[in-house]
């Protein structure tokens, strides 16, 4: 997967490696606060994409 700007590319490992961290916490058990996960993401994503 080529991306032209390193910015984005960077920003799409940040969020590669959260998705990844909540992906082992819950095969770990531990209970996740989800609306505030989720809204964690959406303003990472409009903070960096709009």
């Amino acid at each position: 997967m080529a991306v032209s700007n390193p910015y984005k590319l960077v920003q799409m490992t940040k969020i590669f490696g959260f998705m990844v961290r909540i992906f082992i916490l819950q095969k770990l058990g531990i209970t996740i606060d989800k609306p505030k996960i989720l809204n964690k993401f959406k303003n990472v994503l409009t903070t960096h994409y709009y």
